[in-house]
């Protein structure tokens, strides 16, 4: 099931985040921020354990 993002599920996400090199990874701050920001998190949920995300990122006078 996709569904938008809440922020339970910021240990999930984080989480998920072991997957990629340390570099890559997001921390929970950021996280906490992109929950709370102009911009959406989805994420896929199976047997309800999260298993993937996507993040749309708006900017500001932005058309779309």
């Amino acid at each position: 099931m996709i569904r938008e993002a809440t922020p339970a599920d910021l240990d999930a996400l984080v989480a998920m985040e072991e997957a990629f090199p340390e570099v890559d990874r997001f921390d929970a701050r950021t996280w906490r921020r992109l929950l709370a920001g102009r911009s959406v998190t989805l994420v896929h949920e199976t047997g309800g354990v999260l298993d993937a995300n996507a993040i749309l990122l708006f900017r500001k006078r932005s058309r779309v």
